[in-house]
């Protein structure tokens, strides 16, 4: 047994291609991404900037999305986003609750 940790390093891409300073400012790199469950995760750039990401992971029912997108499909996202939130919470809060199962009655 080794007691030799393993870190992945960037890809060969990455070894072989020269980064000036400017390019550099202009990254953005992500690493060990988690999303839970039930989550919407947005990582992107709005200006073209590179977007680096490893390690990304997501549990059941996540939803993740990465990538160089629009100012104006950045704010669409966030208000659909928003109102799927608020309906869940008016459904939540208005439905009666009948149930079915260990420690609920029934009736």
């Amino acid at each position: 047994m080794s007691d030799r940790t393993e870190h992945s390093g960037p890809s060969q891409e990455e070894q072989y291609t020269p980064v000036t300073e400017l390019e550099n400012e202009r990254r953005n790199i992500f690493d060990n991404i988690a999303a839970d469950e039930n989550v919407f995760q947005l990582i992107a750039s709005a200006n073209g900037h590179t977007i680096t990401a490893r390690s990304v992971t997501a549990k059941a029912y996540a939803t993740q999305c990465m990538g160089d997108i629009s100012n104006t499909t950045i704010q669409q996202i966030s208000a659909n986003r928003s109102g799927i939130s608020e309906k869940e919470r008016s459904n939540h809060h208005t439905q009666p609750g009948n149930f079915s199962g260990p420690g609920r009655k029934v009736g």
